[in-house]
């Protein structure tokens, strides 16, 4: 402590080098001791290094690597230690990995350690190895993540403000996020954390040096048992000859020799208005894969809450535009009412049930409460329509309204409550199950002219109760269509998968969409600009090697988006949509050559699939390469082909063996009933990324057969299935 009472500490390491060791009577490899002068370094920083040798005289070789050998440099000792000084640059972060190996001689010593005098001294070796750790200070980004308003009521919308500052506390600009906000009650299920990617990014990297040593092979003698025989041959060489023959001063000695020795790689009050009813518990609130920052490295962000009433996590994850910094950051959102209505009914109710429906109110305030609480309901009877409780400041209380359900289907429950000023309501959806089955009966036929009768035999033994019965009629199966089209005219997120899915789609279904109007889909000009939209979209994404990435330009190609943008293109072509000619060359370029943009890890089956599909999309597309598809099926083998590719190799190959070897094995391999089939598929654990499904299986062997026999059995069963 000092005068003016304040606490100072000072700290001051000291290595002592030399001291007694072990007496050593052979030519074994033996340990540098390395001792750096600091646990971290950074860029700039010149690493010390204390090397104590197990004997001198020794030379030196200082060995720099990462992921292989950086540069090596020699060096004496004369006594005892050294000091080695390593620079470091930025290049070397996240860590380095020196070696030092030692050469020289020891003398020979005895069981006590003492030298023996009068013996040459033996060769000596020795190794050590250590990491220098280099964090990425240099390389961090840090994230002020903070959204206008810490807590709103459920439904609400804030902005969300991002500040991107680099290690010096300077903005970065042009940085792109990845904003998610997330329930925390969902991310707590797996006690998820966001994971750092400077820990990916920056994992640290080993070595990649291995070393052997001629000197482990050296067999040492022991000098005083070789004296001993040289005396006694003498003598007997005295006896025999009346003279000594001199003595050998070093023999050979049936030692074994030491194994070599590798090196070791380191390892978020006015008049009251209408109670809003609650609908929407989506526990994602926003997603936002790629938001930039401005000049001033700041961003902002839409959050439109959903209707849960909880705390919400928002994660934000940036990389600079040179993609060699990166940082992440997290706050918090709470969506919170003064009081809320906190409905626990169960997950579904059959015919006949009796129970209490408990609802929960809790009071946000520091005061008490007088709360008035209602429900009403369909296919439910109420035993009461509400209630007046108290609930005291801070806590909740738990109601229940004792019901009956009234009929099998679905009951709709709706709950407010009011309290002066604050108010909150919740609806609540469940199913009504009936303790029978239903059975469901279909027939189907054509009608050229005229009308034809339908006989339908009326059900007897049912419960009036919940029985009856429906007749469904359609004059084109498209009307089941109707949903799963909007679906992908509306689909928010879009990557080139997902865009090429839409294309393929639409353009398919351009004819039947126009000659088939059915209730509620869009109109057919509408879903025309759709498909126009994404191949512009698509033109903009595609990279220079013709290929296609996930979401922006500049990322790595995809083999499988490539080939499905590609097929997408050539559909939308058929079908009088405007493809750009170079567009569409440019990734038949790509597909001509796809095996060569398979990563290293990709699976043999994943790269034999990829490539039927490549084959395939070529022939539509009028560049037919049937030797290459022969010579595919050839080299795999039909039976370590997935059925996805014997479809797309099937309109390729001219060669009749092979097109009646498919033929047999894919009737071999369909799930028949009286009406309809399946195809067989299996899936590995790469399966994922050719998005394959049995749906598509079925639809492609589909395609297949009605272009090899379009009279096959099989059509109208696969069609039904």
């Amino acid at each position: 402590i000092d005068e003016f009472v304040l606490k100072n500490q000072c700290r001051c390491t000291r290595w002592v080098s030399g001291g007694q060791r072990s007496p050593s009577r052979k030519v074994e490899q033996e340990e540098v001791i390395l001792v750096p002068d600091k646990e971290t370094y950074q860029p700039g920083d010149t690493a010390e290094i204390l090397v104590q040798s197990p004997f001198s005289p020794a030379e030196g070789l200082l060995t720099v690597s990462r992921s292989g050998i950086l540069y090596t440099t020699r060096f004496e000792i004369e006594e005892g230690s050294t000091t080695l000084r390593i620079p470091i640059e930025a290049e070397h972060i996240p860590n380095l990995n020196i070696q030092v190996d030692l050469a020289g001689s020891a003398p020979r010593t005895d069981d006590r350690g003492e030298p023996i005098s009068n013996v040459p001294p033996r060769p000596a070796y020795a190794t050590a190895q250590l990491n220098l750790s280099i964090p990425p200070l240099q390389r961090t980004l840090s994230l002020q993540v903070s959204p206008e308003q810490a807590a709103l009521e459920p439904g609400g919308d804030t902005m969300l403000n991002i500040t991107v500052k680099d290690a010096n506390g300077f903005p970065v600009p042009d940085a792109e996020l990845a904003v998610v906000v997330v329930d925390e009650a969902v991310l707590a299920l797996t006690n998820y954390q966001m994971r750092d990617p400077l820990d990916v990014f920056y994992a640290d990297r080993s070595s990649y040096l291995s070393a052997v040593y001629a000197r482990a092979s050296i067999i040492l003698a022991d000098p005083q048992a070789l004296a001993g025989e040289a005396k006694q041959r003498a003598a007997a060489d005295s006896a025999l000859l009346g003279a000594a023959a001199p003595a050998a001063t070093e023999a050979p000695a049936a030692e074994e020799a030491p194994a070599p020795m590798g090196t070791a790689t380191p390892s978020g009050q006015g008049a009251q208005p209408a109670i809003d009813v609650r609908t929407n518990f989506n526990p994602l609130a926003t997603f936002a894969p790629a938001v930039r920052t401005g000049p001033t490295g700041e961003a902002r962000v839409r959050i439109e809450l959903p209707d849960n009433l909880t705390r919400y996590r928002i994660m934000a994850v940036a990389v600079d535009e040179g993609g060699n910094r990166f940082g992440l950051g997290e706050s918090n959102l709470t969506a919170r009412l003064p009081l809320m209505v906190r409905p626990s009914a169960p997950r579904f109710l059959n015919f006949g049930d009796r129970f209490e429906l408990p609802v929960v109110l809790q009071n946000q305030t520091d005061e008490p409460m007088v709360v008035n609480i209602a429900a009403s309901a369909t296919n439910l009877e109420l035993a009461s329509a509400g209630m007046r409780v108290t609930v005291p400041a801070n806590d909740r209380v738990e109601v229940r309204f004792p019901a009956s359900t009234v009929m099998a289907g679905t009951t709709h429950i709706q709950f407010a409550a009011t309290s002066g000023n604050y108010a909150d309501a919740a609806t609540v959806e469940l199913p009504v199950y009936t303790p029978a089955t239903s059975e469901a009966f279909a027939t189907y036929g054509v009608i050229d002219e005229g009308a034809v009768a339908q006989p339908v035999l009326y059900p007897s033994g049912v419960f009036p109760q919940y029985g009856g019965l429906e007749i469904n009629t359609s004059s084109t199966a498209l009307q089941a269509l109707t949903d799963a089209v909007l679906y992908l005219v509306d689909y928010p997120y879009e990557c080139s998968e997902q865009m090429a899915s839409r294309v393929l789609a639409v353009a398919s279904l351009r004819d039947v969409l126009t000659a088939f109007k059915a209730d509620g889909l869009p109109a057919p000009a509408e879903m025309e600009s759709a498909v126009d939209r994404d191949i512009r979209r698509l033109q903009g994404m595609q990279n220079y090697d013709g290929g296609f990435p996930y979401w922006r330009r500049g990322f790595e190609s995809k083999p499988f988006n490539t080939i499905h943008v590609a097929h997408a293109l050539y559909r939308a072509g058929q079908k009088g949509f405007d493809v750009p000619v170079d567009m569409q060359q440019n990734a038949l370029n790509y597909l001509r050559d796809i095996e060569s943009h398979y990563p290293d890890w990709y699976s043999q089956r994943t790269r034999w699939t990829l490539s039927a599909y490549a084959l395939y999309v070529r022939n539509l597309s009028g560049d037919r390469d049937a030797p290459k598809a022969e010579r595919l099926l050839r080299e795999a083998g039909i039976e370590n082909l997935s059925m996805e590719a014997l479809g797309w190799l099937w309109s390729v190959i001219d060669d009749p063996t092979q097109l009646e070897a498919i033929r047999v094995y894919v009737n071999n391999h369909v799930v028949e009933t009286a009406g309809a089939a399946n195809f067989t598929t299996g899936y590995d654990d790469q399966t994922y990324l050719l998005l394959s499904s049995d749906r598509r299986t079925d639809a492609i062997l589909l395609d297949a057969l009605i272009e090899d026999n379009p009279q096959s059995d099989l059509i109208p069963k696969v069609v039904n299935g």
